[in-house]
């Protein structure tokens, strides 16, 4: 089983410091559809997703995605 959790629906976040030091960070975020269509590829099956909207109280830039898969068996050939 995988339970697989990321930031989607905003651009890419870029951050040059943090914490007082220069830094190259960028946080992605991922269309729930293109990491459907990479599970599938990867022979997952897709059980549920979840989604939910960013908390402007919490600072969130980004919606927050979760979903529950299951790599399917190898068929012997």
């Amino acid at each position: 089983w995988l339970l697989l959790g990321f930031q989607t629906g905003a651009p890419t976040l870029t951050f040059d410091e943090a914490f007082g030091h220069t830094v190259s960070m960028e946080f992605l975020r991922h269309d729930v559809a293109d990491v459907h269509d990479a599970l599938r590829a990867a022979s997952f099956t897709v059980y549920t997703t979840a989604t939910r909207s960013r908390l402007p109280g919490l600072a969130e830039t980004a919606d927050q995605a979760f979903v529950i898969a299951r790599r399917s068996p190898v068929q012997a050939e």
